[in-house]
Order: structure tokens, then sequence, then C-alpha cells
């Protein structure tokens, strides 16, 4: 039987592969291989026989990309040879494969790429499927993303003229909805899929950055930000995956939850979940903050779909501590939404936080601030530029976890 691993992540991918794919040896197999994104170059190495043979030969000649798939192959079509063994490419060696399965129709499949001018190095089934992708990119002829049956949904002449899919599949978009309106038509390219954030800059624009590769798994729902691990930094919090996205894409489910620890200059790593104990499987939603113990610590609440709700309570770090503030404003906003906190520590440094309404998916955090400080520069004085105008300062005693402040006080 096959045995299959895929990793994307800051560490070195042969690495999580070659391990995934010893803990699946007990499957059986003949040969083994890894295609590795490296730099702009997509690398591929395949041995025949054992896992170790495999290992050798990337110790030899070392892979170093962070995004990639493993194969452990048991053979049905073909002879156990290097050729043979997964993954496979296309004819440009942009597209690999690996693949557990067979593919019925391949002998045919097969017969239409040669014909097409495609040349298939191996005798397998699955090489034929790195073919038929890049197929689809070859030329100027533009092929619909969206299948017979959906395209057909909107526009319902589609259903009459293709009775079969594998006439629908065969014809171009052109031919599909007609070349003048296509060419009237306009298009719109997405040319950013990455999460990520928006960094205010001093000429008053924003600059984007993406997260780091391991928010890109599957899409973020619930998202917070904040100073949550006391460090004095702001810190994103994130729920992800999606059940419902339309049936030819299938579900998205490879996230456990997000934790990024923020570095005070827009930039953000990963922390683990073993180290941070923020793990959430399934579909989940809504993420909001809130200080559950009234301890001036912000904790997290998240909702998931067909799943109970969980609750993560912030148990701080050791010699850092937090302060929360809330605010009473005046009628008609009483939380102060719009007002600008400021904390100044003993050692002369300040945090500013801003309150606001509204957070994620279906959620509204508490309007309370939080900063995090070391236990020797606690907060000695809070200042408060209200949504009218105003501004208002306060004094922090030692040891205050705490604080409520109205406006008009002084």
């Amino acid at each position: 039987m096959c045995g299959i691993v895929g990793y994307v992540g800051p560490r070195r991918a042969t690495d999580v592969l070659i391990g995934g794919l010893a803990r699946l040896e007990y499957r059986g197999y003949d040969s083994a291989g890894v295609a590795v994104i490296d730099g702009d170059v997509l690398e591929v190495q395949r041995r025949v026989g054992k896992l170790a043979n495999l290992r050798e030969a990337i110790t030899v000649k070392p892979i170093e990309g962070s995004i990639g798939i493993g194969h452990t192959r048991w053979a049905t079509h073909g002879r156990p040879s290097e050729e043979n063994a997964h993954p496979h490419t296309d004819c440009s060696g942009r597209i690999a494969v690996v693949h557990n399965g067979i593919i019925e129709n391949y002998s045919d499949l097969r017969s239409e790429l040669a014909a097409a001018g495609h040349v298939l190095r191996s005798e397998t089934d699955t090489e034929t499927v790195a073919h038929l992708v890049e197929a689809y990119y070859e030329g100027d002829r533009i092929y619909p993303w969206r299948s017979r049956k959906v395209l057909g949904a909107s526009v319902p002449s589609v259903l009459r003229r293709y009775p079969s899919n594998d006439s629908y599949a065969k014809a171009t978009l052109g031919e599909i909805l007609g070349e003048d309106r296509l060419a009237q038509a306009r298009r719109y390219a997405a040319t950013e899929l990455r999460s990520g954030v928006f960094l205010s800059q001093p000429d008053g624009t924003y600059r984007f950055q993406p997260l780091p590769r391991i928010a890109q798994i599957s899409p973020l729902q619930g998202l917070v930000a904040g100073d949550f691990l006391g460090d004095g930094h702001a810190g994103i919090f994130a729920v992800e995956n999606s059940y419902a996205p339309i049936p030819t894409v299938g579900r998205f489910d490879g996230g456990l939850g997000l934790v990024l620890r923020g570095d005070g200059r827009g930039g953000f790593s990963e922390i683990g979940s073993a180290e941070s104990g923020f793990v959430v499987p399934g579909d989940a939603k809504a993420l909001a903050v809130a200080d559950l113990y009234q301890d001036g610590r912000p904790c997290l609440v998240v909702t998931r779909n067909n799943a109970s709700m969980l609750a993560f309570r912030n148990l701080g770090a050791p010699g850092r501590l937090s302060l929360a503030v809330s605010l009473r404003g005046k009628a008609g906003n009483p939380s102060g939404v719009g007002a600008r906190v400021t904390a100044e520590m003993a050692d002369g440094t300040s945090e500013t936080a801003e309150v606001h309404a509204g957070s994620g998916y279906y959620s509204e955090s508490t309007p309370t601030c939080f900063f995090g400080y070391a236990a020797g520069a606690p907060p000695v004085r809070v200042r408060v530029r209200w949504p009218s105008g105003a501004s208002t300062e306060e004094a922090v005693a030692p040891g205050t976890g705490t604080l409520m402040l109205s406006e008009g006080a002084r």
C-alpha cells in the first residue's frame, strides 16, 4: 500500500517528509520519493528499495525548501523502478503529483496525451495526472474553472449545448460563452491569496505583510490581535478551516488554531500548539477576547460549527504581567469606542491601544484594552484621548490588574 506525506511550514521539508514516510513503512512499499520546492525550482528525488536509500541520496544532495510532498509506492502499474517511483512530474518539471489508487482509464489518457505531444517517462497511471494538469495551461487557450453543473446553474444554455461532461471538458471558454462576449468581458485577477495584515506607514498608507507560511494552510476565520503574551507587542490568535466551500473545491480542514508572536516591527513568528496550548480542530468560526477571570489577562472564547464552544485561560508567562483598562464613556457610547488608550511604564516605554467595536466572524470582543509589561517595569500612568477629543490621565497604583476610567475624570 502507498504512503503519502505533505508538508508546508518553517522547517526543512525533507526532514519532515522522510520522518513521516518512516512512520508509514509498515504499510509495505518498493520505492520512495519526495518533491520539494527549493526557491524557484521543483526538486525531485526518487529511489528504489528501502527509505534509507532515499535518505542517503538527500544527504548527498540536500534539498533546502520548506514545501513538499513524499510518497512510498507499492507497484500496481509498472515494475518497481526509479522511473516508476513517485512523485511524477509533467513535461515542464513544474508540477509534481503523488497518488494512491488506480486510474481506470489511464491507458486511454496516455494515448491522448502522447498524441498531443506529451512525453511520458514511466509506466504508471499516476503520471498522466501531472500531464493533464500541464495540458490545462498549455498555449493561449482559456478553459473554464467551474464544472459543467456549476456554470450551467448560472448559464442554463451550457447544459443544453454540452449534454455531457466529456464534450464540456474539451471546449474552451470562448466556445462555451462566445468569443465576442469573452472579448468584451472585464477580467479581474486575484493577485494575492495569502492571509496577512496591513501595517500603517508614516505617510498614511498601508503596507500588506503576509503572515508566516503556517498561516496559509487553511482559511482564517476568527482573528484577534493584541498583547496576549505580556511582552509589550501585539500578537495574533486565529482559528481556521471552512467546511462549506463548493463541492468541487472540497473542504479546508488543515488548521488547528494559530498563535503568532509579534516582534513590534510588523513581523510575526509561530508559537507551536505544544507551547501555547491553543488547539482548535474542526470548523472553527468566531474568536473573541474577554477577561474571564477578572485578573487583567485576556482570555479567548471560540465557537465551532457542529462542535462545542471552547474557552482558553491565559496563564501568563514568568516575569510578565498584564493590566486591563476599561472605559466608561458618555451616553450613546458607553464603552468609549474610538478612544485611544496609552499606558506609560516605569522604564519610560509606552504602549497604545484603541477601543473598537466588532471583531471577526460573528463575534464581539470585550472593549477592554490589555497592556503587558515586565514585572520590573510596571505601568505608572494611563492616558486616554476620548472620542470627543478630550484627554484624561490616571496614575496606576502598584499591583493594579484592572482599571476602570470614566470620561470626565482627571
